[in-house]
């Protein structure tokens, strides 16, 4: 397991997930500068179709989501999305 596994765990544990958002993943690698990264996918489904205040909530909640794994100094460079859950 990557160092960074549970720190990265631990910050996004930390917060209440918009409704929508059913599940998370990361995935870990090198960019396409070879640095260190990892992609964090929030699965988000909304079943009533998306609102435009669902997507700016959503917008809101990823950027939160990066500037604390910046601010926490997981050692990779964070990339956070979302996407429609995988069924």
């Amino acid at each position: 397991m990557l160092p960074e596994v549970k720190l990265i765990n631990s910050v996004i544990k930390r917060h209440r997930f918009p409704s929508g958002v059913k599940t998370w993943s990361a995935e870990y690698g090198e960019d396409s500068t070879g640095d260190p990264a990892v992609w964090i996918w929030f699965h988000y489904k909304d079943d009533e179709g998306a609102s435009q205040q669902n997507i700016h909530e959503l917008s809101d909640f990823v950027h939160l989501i990066r500037d604390h794994l910046l601010e926490a100094d997981i050692g990779r460079w964070p990339y956070v999305g979302y996407r429609n859950p995988v069924i």
